[in-house]
């Protein structure tokens, strides 16, 4: 199963803007969890209004109802370091070396405005070729669309930051390029398996997250909402893209749960020092 963070972008010069690389998703292995205080259930059925929607489903886990004292709830995925990203070009393994962070790429939803290079949109076509808005999944984390549904991404998503819209009457985080945040993995994950279901259990400690990359839409389309308010396939508003998960604690894709916070003073010496993005 992939999840391609970046997508194929408009042919532009290279000392401006990056090629970029697939993302992959991490390998199973079993989680050692940690007791979270409150138990609370999940939302079974229950989806936010939003453009992007998925079919009724024969099945689908309970995606996290309550962020445990965070602000924000999203799904996960994992893609591998890249030393070019949307984020002005940035070097995802030396912009967080030796910080403590991990850089991640944030649902283009969540990082709504995009000024130059074309901005990022998506065209989606159903298999007759008819066009649609947004394609749907009948489970949460499928990468079959339904009517063989596909999306083509317009632009290059360059350098994208947050809007208005994205606040707490959208329930889409303010997460635009270089945006920080606190982030604990929940045990919950969103396969059907019997297995790491829980959403009253956290998976290791608190973690820092840079966002230095972009996760569109169009190649994205079960995971990365396009735009604040709008839903993944797992129902949620919210989705980061990790370069890589923390280490020995078996993360598979489990859901986690953030709260924006300003960056680290070192971290903005750096990204003021490495990225193309106009200040």
């Amino acid at each position: 199963m992939l999840c391609r963070s970046l997508a194929a972008l408009l042919v532009i010069p290279l000392t401006a803007m990056p090629m970029f690389v697939a993302a992959r998703l991490g390998d199973s292995s079993t989680s050692a969890a940690t007791p979270v205080a409150t138990s609370l259930p999940g939302t079974g059925t229950a989806f936010a209004d939003g453009s992007q929607h998925r079919l009724e489903d024969s099945w689908l886990p309970a995606a996290p109802a309550h962020s445990h004292g965070y602000e924000h709830t999203a799904s996960s995925t994992q893609y591998g370091h890249t030393p070019a990203t949307a984020c002005g070009g940035v070097d995802t393994s030396k912009l967080v070396e030796s910080t403590g962070y991990f850089a991640v790429a944030s649902a283009q939803a969540m990082q709504h405005v995009y000024t130059s290079y074309g901005g990022c949109g998506w065209e989606c076509h159903d298999e007759s070729g008819n066009e649609v808005e947004f394609c749907e999944y009948s489970q949460c984390a499928s990468n079959n669309a339904a009517r063989g549904c596909r999306c083509k991404q317009v632009g290059a998503c360059w350098c994208g930051q947050a809007s208005p819209a994205n606040n707490a009457s959208t329930g889409t985080a303010s997460m635009g390029c270089f945006s920080c945040a606190r982030a604990r993995f929940l045990r919950a994950r969103p396969y059907p398996d019997g297995s790491n279901t829980s959403d009253t259990e956290f998976v290791g400690e608190e973690i820092k997250v840079v966002v230095a990359d972009a996760c569109p839409h169009a190649p994205n389309s079960q995971w990365c909402p396009a735009r604040p308010g709008d839903v993944n396939s797992c129902g949620l508003k919210n989705h980061l893209d990790f370069t890589v998960y923390p280490a020995g604690l078996g993360i598979d894709n489990n859901f986690v749960v953030f709260t924006p916070e300003p960056c680290s003073e070192e971290l903005q010496q750096r990204i003021a020092a490495t990225s193309k993005c106009s200040s």
